[in-house]
């Protein structure tokens, strides 16, 4: 049984993983196209041998007992305050009163970020139940890097970057993507303009006269003077009666549209290599 065990490790501790700090506890990830079933028939095609020895629920049984380990994608978008807040909970140096003060200050953080995700919510079932309303999201994925190969001396050479703005409709889980490179234009509140233009033209049904629009808060694309005049003249001139922007607290804007990044990266990819 000892032996069994000790392949069993052996194998998972091969798999190599990616930590993130997102909250105050470290999470370790591996890569997003495995599963527990995956790793195990991966296990038993390099050790046929043990094939009648360790069946998958034995194997899924010492991976949940001795590991806590995720299958995904890390977070990359760190909250500051949380960070900051987590560092004093667990400093050796503050007294107890400090670690609980700094402990209500997290929990109040936490629940005000909460509520921006709490309104996406309800506007997502509103969307679905009322024909004249309409709930959008809208967030730039990465940049990403063309030529896109697997050779180390590209990342001495200067890329072209390729930027990719996505408009979520929530009212049926559709997304549409807006790609260009930078030689055709910048990452500004003039092209976030232009997109959600074209999307109000070609997406949005006439009949829609509330619009809910989430985004982060990156004052160069979102949160500016720009943005707010366009909203203003759709106003202006009836196409919309009501128009709502929610902004989430800084560091917590994981939106609908972060959820397809891997997918999107690559059709993105496919159609950029095909031109």
């Amino acid at each position: 049984m000892k032996y069994l065990l000790i392949r069993i490790r052996e194998h998972i501790e091969r798999f190599p993983r990616k930590s993130t700090h997102y909250s105050s506890r470290v999470h370790q990830y591996l890569d997003a196209r495995l599963n527990v079933k995956t790793m195990h028939s991966l296990f038993i095609k390099e050790n046929p041998d043990l094939q009648h020895d360790v069946k998958y629920e034995f194997y899924l049984k010492y991976f949940r007992e001795n590991y806590a380990l995720k299958f995904g994608r890390p977070q990359v978008d760190v909250c500051s305050e949380c960070e900051r807040l987590g560092a004093k909970i667990k400093s050796k140096d503050l007294n107890d009163n400090a670690k609980r003060v700094a402990t209500a200050e997290l929990i109040v953080h936490k629940r005000r970020a909460k509520k921006f995700y709490n309104k996406l919510q309800d506007i997502q079932k509103l969307c679905q139940n009322r024909p004249e309303v309409a709930g959008i999201t809208l967030d730039y994925i990465q940049n990403l890097p063309l030529p896109n190969i697997p050779v180390q001396e590209i990342f001495y050479f200067r890329q072209l970057w390729v930027y990719a703005l996505e408009i979520h409709n929530l009212s049926d889980n559709s997304g549409h993507f807006y790609t260009y490179h930078e030689g055709h234009a910048c990452k500004g509140p003039n092209e976030v303009c232009t997109f959600l233009k074209n999307y109000i033209e070609t997406h949005i049904p006439g009949n829609v006269t509330e619009l809910h629009i989430f985004s982060d808060c990156c004052p160069g694309q979102n949160r500016n003077n720009t943005i707010v005049r366009f909203f203003l003249a759709l106003q202006a001139t009836k196409r919309f009666k009501k128009i709502y922007h929610y902004f989430p607290v800084w560091g917590h804007s994981f939106l609908p549209c972060d959820e397809t990044l891997e997918e999107a990266t690559e059709c993105i990819y496919q159609k950029n290599i095909k031109r």
